[in-house]
């Protein structure tokens, strides 16, 4: 069953769990917004995501 693509907020997602949430998302087509405390974090769970080819920014 495929789905359509949606936006996901990822809160607390700089690292662990919610980064990973975020890489799976993204990885599946989705537009992701990497939302948390840490700036330098967040830009590495981004550029992540962007460098395997999905769709996120900073939240």
């Amino acid at each position: 069953m495929s789905r359509a693509a949606a936006i996901v907020v990822g809160v607390g997602a700089e690292q662990g769990l919610g980064a990973a949430l975020c890489r799976r998302f993204a990885a599946e087509g989705h537009h992701v917004f990497v939302a948390g405390r840490t700036p330098e974090k967040i830009g590495r769970v981004v550029a992540s995501i962007a460098a395997a080819g999905g769709s996120a920014e900073a939240a």
